[in-house]
């Protein structure tokens, strides 16, 4: 799926854009703020959490494997981004047309931005069977919160989506 992403005309981009999206487990819009500036080796990228809350601080800092890290700081480098330029200079409505255009080329037309972040979550939840990791992966405040991500996707669909990109790792 995400080698289907590069052959687009931002092809590049939009890979990383899904594989970040899906490992990271992040909200759309706090991914698309994500600057180089707040990257640190060797795998941790800060940013600014969507949902704003008196019990969380406002920024989180999440792990992604290193390999992508790496990738991401080289497209970093070969795009020639500045320090506090976004990494992902794209609005909200243009990742989902890219995700949804994913969706229809690979035959999963259920495929949007947000059933990243549950696929990914369930991933976890299937790996380790905690409840609780799930719920700090997700920067969730609530376990009520986290406890919704079983109720609406299709294990299929978590299958279909993790598989789809495991594959290209």
């Amino acid at each position: 799926m995400a080698e289907l992403a590069r052959a687009g005309p931002n092809g590049e981009r939009d890979r990383l854009l899904l594989l970040t999206l899906f490992y990271s487990a992040r909200r759309i819009s706090e991914l698309l703020v994500l600057t180089p500036s707040r990257m640190r080796p060797p795998d941790l990228l800060t940013l600014m959490r969507e949902k704003a809350s008196k019990q969380l601080p406002p920024d989180i800092t999440v792990s992604v494997p290193a390999w992508l890290w790496v990738q991401l700081k080289e497209y970093i480098r070969t795009e020639r981004i500045k320090p506090d330029a976004r990494v992902f200079p794209i609005s909200r409505v243009r990742a989902w047309q890219i995700m949804k255009g994913l969706g229809k080329a690979t035959g999963r037309p259920y495929l949007h931005n947000h059933l990243l972040r549950h696929s990914r979550a369930l991933d976890v939840a299937r790996k380790t069977g905690q409840h609780a990791i799930v719920q700090g992966l997700l920067g969730h405040s609530s376990p009520q919160t986290t406890e919704i991500y079983f109720k609406y996707i299709t294990e299929d669909q978590v299958s279909d989506v993790v598989r789809g990109l495991n594959e290209e790792e």
